[in-house]
């Protein structure tokens, strides 16, 4: 068995990605791609063995080189209910496509979520995206990959927020899908 990955992170919704863009490069972060992803959700709630909260996702992604790659990813139910916290696996598929069709064929009803998004690194351990997600509108991606606590991700969200002239801002643990779908909690 491999290593327990955990990825920690949250969203803020914002209203000018220049503004932003501007504050991630003066606080230091890097550009390290700009994409355009498609999510497909497989909706697990018919298997009664599945727990609760758990996703499966393909996701597509065309790199702004034109390079198209594809990931299909597991994510555990959430540790934390102030925190996007949860288990991560995830692998590489050459056609991600194909990945979604084999669902549908198996009975399962797919949801897509489709953005624009661009990832920074802060620091040696922060990704922060600016996403424009159709149907939902602007937000910022705070993620922190097996941070030594919550605690730490907490207070390094707070920086980031700080930095980024974001205070006051809501802080949502839900994905894009539970937005979109109408659970904004």
């Amino acid at each position: 068995m491999s290593e327990v990955a955990l990825e920690y992170e949250v969203k803020v919704p914002i209203t000018s990605e220049e503004e932003v863009r501007r504050n991630i490069i003066k606080a230091g972060g890097k550009l390290v791609e700009k994409r355009y992803e498609v999510d497909y959700y497989i909706d697990m709630r018919t298997c009664s063995n599945v727990p609760r909260d758990t996703v499966v996702r393909v996701r597509k992604v065309v790199l702004s080189s034109g390079e198209k790659l594809g990931e299909l990813t597991f994510k555990g139910k959430r540790i934390h209910e102030d925190v996007k916290a949860r288990e991560e696996i995830s692998v590489r598929v050459s056609d991600p496509d194909k990945v979604v069709d084999m669902f549908l064929k198996l009975g399962f009803k797919v949801l897509k979520i489709e953005k624009e998004r661009e990832v920074y690194a802060v620091g040696s351990n922060i990704k922060i995206c600016i996403d424009v997600v159709a149907g939902l509108g602007k937000f910022i991606e705070v993620e922190v990959m097996n941070p030594p606590s919550k605690e730490y991700f907490m207070s390094k969200l707070s920086e980031v927020v700080e930095k980024l002239s974001l205070q006051g801002r809501s802080i949502i643990v839900k994905s894009y899908l539970e937005m979109l779908l109408g659970d904004v909690g």
